[in-house]
């Protein structure tokens, strides 16, 4: 039986996006807040002036529909002229008409993709418009548009003709910047491993650990490619260049940084490069206290997804990637010192990971990380015969089974699961 809730429409669809709306968050909240505000009371007053259908607001950003394209071209130039009085809102807007598909409570269609590309383009006080909705607003006086040229889009077969509004208070964009800016890529991204600065050279496990961090931050972001660690840490200590790595790779964007630790602080220095000519856009350093490192990752990794958007188009982006796992700096310190060593994956290290492992799991019986990390160290130590095989196994369901509620919310955890299951039990199907 088909499903009775999925029927199609023909629209004129509106994409909308506050441009730097994630980074003004960490910056001034109150100022974030305040900014959104205004622009959801223009966003509605302008929508119910012009017949316009809100369907979802995600964040910053609005998808809306109209039934007439002449009535989503003028609601978009009032809601702009609105916006650039006073206090600005930078933000950015993308037309098109097309079919969409509503199936329950998803919403898609090649219409919905078009314009959402449109609006990737889009730079903040302006507003593009396919060719298509453009033919509807011949004869229409009183609107003023101008072609952009033809531009290739992600999923769409043939290259589509753009147009921008010249009314007046409208930002006129320039083509050649916006070609530059649409032919990168995409979504897409390379931690390469931060390197350690400290005068102790025993501090790599911080750096790499801190890499890692904000590469499992990052790929909670949907719409955002993210390269693994494991290729990622490829390129380690590799002196190439970063155009190369990103060809290799097929990235967009490359994040390096440096990582120096001292006593009780931290400085993390990041820096994020445009892999087509190898220039950085944007660099920041960071000062903060050792107890602040679970914010701190949250705030880079929050920053670095803003740019890549701000630069190589929309995506939702929430508003916390990472959560404080423990309140126990020194189980942190030990469940980092103890991932360093398990990734070196031989005996010697395997051993010294497992100590490390428990005496996180010591000094924090409530953090889970260490106690899969343990769990999965165990597990290689006794099918690589470098423990007896029924000891290992014994202590690798031990350390599971005391966080198992946990387990489905960790990356991690299922990974140690699974290899338990398939490599140290040969339990082939609870494995996959």
């Amino acid at each position: 039986m088909p499903n009775q809730r999925k029927h199609r429409r023909l629209a004129a669809i509106m994409f909308t996006d506050i441009v730097g709306y994630t980074a003004l968050m960490q910056q001034n909240e109150a100022a974030a807040t305040a900014l959104r505000a205004r622009h959801r009371e223009v966003f509605d007053h302008q929508h119910q002036l012009h017949n316009g259908e809100i369907l979802q607001y995600f964040g910053d950003g609005t998808l809306s529909l109209f039934q007439s394209g002449m009535e989503a071209v003028e609601c978009a130039i009032a809601i702009q002229q609105a916006l650039s009085s006073g206090e600005p809102v930078p933000l950015r807007i993308g037309l098109h008409t097309g079919d969409v598909v509503f199936d329950g409570t998803d919403i898609y269609g090649d219409g919905v993709n078009l314009a959402s590309r449109i609006e990737n383009t889009c730079p903040p006080g302006a507003i593009l418009l396919s060719a298509k909705l453009n033919d509807e607003l011949k004869n229409q006086r009183h609107v003023s548009t101008q072609s952009l040229g033809y531009f290739e889009f992600k999923n769409v077969a043939k290259a589509i003709e753009v147009f921008c509004v010249k009314n007046d208070g409208i930002h006129i964009p320039d083509a050649a910047s916006l070609r530059s800016k649409q032919n990168k890529p995409g979504q897409s991204i390379v931690v390469l491993p931060f390197v350690n600065m400290s005068a102790d050279p025993e501090n790599e496990y911080f750096s790499d650990g801190i890499t890692e961090e904000i590469i499992n931050a990052l790929t909670k972001i949907q719409g955002l490619k993210v390269i693994a660690r494991t290729s990622a840490f490829a390129f380690k200590n590799k002196n190439m260049d970063v155009r190369e790595i990103a060809r290799r790779l097929g990235v967009a964007t490359i994040l390096e940084g440096s990582v120096r630790k001292v006593r009780k602080r931290v400085r993390i220095t990041a820096q994020l490069i445009d892999a087509s000519d190898g220039t950085h856009f944007w660099s920041k350093n960071f000062d903060r206290e050792l107890e602040d490192i679970f914010a701190l990752q949250d705030e880079i990794s929050l920053l670095i997804a803003d740019q890549v958007r701000e630069n190589f188009g929309h995506f939702e982006i929430q508003e916390h990637l990472v959560n404080a796992p423990t309140s126990d700096l020194t189980a942190y310190d030990l469940y980092l010192k103890g991932r360093y060593h398990q990734l070196r994956w031989n005996a010697k290290d395997l051993l010294r990971a497992a100590e490390l492992y428990e005496a996180s799991m010591q000094k924090d019986p409530t953090y889970a990380e260490p106690f899969f990390g343990a769990g999965l160290t165990y597990c290689i130590l006794a099918s690589w015969n470098f423990m007896p095989h029924e000891e290992g196994m014994r202590k690798a369901n031990e350390c599971l089974n005391k966080v198992a509620p946990m387990r489905e919310q960790s990356a991690l955890g299922l990974f140690a699961n699974a290899t338990v299951r398939f490599w140290g039990e040969w339990k082939w199907q609870e494995g996959h």
